[in-house]
């Protein structure tokens, strides 16, 4: 991980919108970059040019910019000003070491390994479904637990429900169910990139998470709260009701909802699918009774099915159970929409 990329995780790790500017600025030293929101806590080892004496607090924003702005002629990074081979400074913002957040996850007992591609994958496919609801705070984050032998990760809003499953790695069998908040699994999902490899580190306890890949710690304090018991509102045994070819599916959905709201309502049922006067053939809904559905929760449940999704019910006026044909290891359950 080069200078600019370890900045610019670093710089979407801090806090630039709170009023405390400590909590905008970057930790520098000259082997590590490190932001906090008090929350998460991200740092980097990587070689800062230049860079002597001890670490200190940097604004991020100007930082970046001016990493950026000096490119291949960046010759040193010093404690107020970013300097290029020309000779030429760019001043940043610094503000007092002692003001900076330190970070004390205390112990961590649960430890375990897991290749980033499947971490990578739990976080992804459950990330749409977290809740933005205040008032709800335990649903704002993903579950992660250990289920039938399984690493799993759920996440809902009240309106839909998603599940994914990874092997569980060795130690982690007696791990506590934890709930990663969302600043975290978002800062996780750009840590892992989009082409996730190697092997990640977990550490966690009751209250903490640690995750490790490469050059890149991430520290986060877990969502202090009791996630709802899920497994009770999984229907059981419910009975398919329909199999689609998933681009089939969504091309329908967006055919009957061009120019309508986002999340506009879609009725499917009788073989078709309609969305106001909108109507657009679906065969494979010829035996599905008529349930409504909340169009954009459908395009998002898609976005993680494979060639083929599923969708099975127990009856029209509960949810139904969406799945992958070829892939076990995820089910989103969706609410019908009250029309």
């Amino acid at each position: 991980m080069n200078l600019v990329q370890a900045l610019t995780l670093a710089a979407k790790s801090s806090d630039t919108r709170n009023r405390v500017p400590i909590l905008g600025c970057i930790l520098v030293g000259p082997d590590s970059v490190s932001a906090t929101t008090m929350e998460t806590h991200i740092s980097v080892c990587v070689t800062v040019p230049g860079w002597t004496g001890p670490a200190r607090p940097m604004h991020a924003k100007s930082l970046l910019a001016a990493v950026k702005a000096a490119g291949a002629n960046l010759a040193a990074i010093g404690p107020h000003a970013v300097t290029l081979t020309s000779g030429a400074t760019i001043a940043v913002e610094t503000l007092d070491s002692e003001d900076f957040p330190a970070c004390n996850a205390g112990d961590l007992p649960t430890a375990f390994e897991t290749p980033a591609a499947a971490l990578a994958s739990l976080l992804a496919r459950t990330a749409h479904a977290e809740s933005t609801e205040a008032t709800r705070y335990y649903l704002i984050g993903t579950y992660l637990h250990a289920h039938d032998g399984l690493l799993r990760a759920v996440a809902t809003d009240g309106h839909r429900l998603v599940a994914a499953d990874a092997l569980l790695p060795d130690g982690a069998a007696d791990m506590p169910g934890v709930i990663v908040p969302s600043a975290a699994t978002k800062l996780l999902r750009g840590m892992l990139g989009k082409r996730p490899e190697g092997t990640v580190s977990v550490k966690l306890s009751a209250t903490h998470v640690q995750a490790t890949l490469g050059p890149v710690t991430l520290t986060s304090k877990l969502v202090d709260g009791v996630f709802p018991e899920y497994l009770r509102i999984i229907p059981q045994d419910p009975t398919p009701r329909m199999t689609v070819a998933t681009a089939d599916f969504r091309a329908a959905i967006k055919v009957v909802t061009a120019g309508a709201d986002k999340g506009a309502a879609v009725a499917i049922g009788g073989g078709e699918m309609r969305c106001g006067n909108a109507r657009a053939p679906l065969p494979e809904a010829a035996s599905v009774p008529e349930i409504v559905f909340n169009s954009r929760y459908l395009l998002d449940m898609l976005e993680h099915a494979g060639a083929t999704v599923t969708m099975a019910q127990t009856d029209p006026a509960r949810s139904a159970v969406f799945g992958d044909p070829a892939d076990a290891s995820w089910f989103e359950l969706v609410m019908p929409k009250k029309v």
